[in-house]
């Protein structure tokens, strides 16, 4: 049976693959879906890593 994610789980879950250190190849793979997607999911997150690691380099 086939898992069945609506948008946004399917963003969560790729977010969450990604935080654990899985490459875009791989998430694409276990998701079932292009790397351009994946890629495009990752890239609404990268923004907001930046400016966490910017905030906490700052404070040092």
């Amino acid at each position: 049976m086939a898992w069945v994610f609506n948008t946004e789980e399917k963003e969560q879950y790729a977010i969450q693959l990604y935080k654990e250190n899985r490459s875009i190849r791989d998430i694409a793979k276990l998701m079932h879906m292009s790397f351009r997607d994946i890629g495009i999911i990752i890239h609404k997150v990268k923004p907001k890593q930046r400016e966490k690691q910017n905030t906490l380099m700052s404070r040092k």
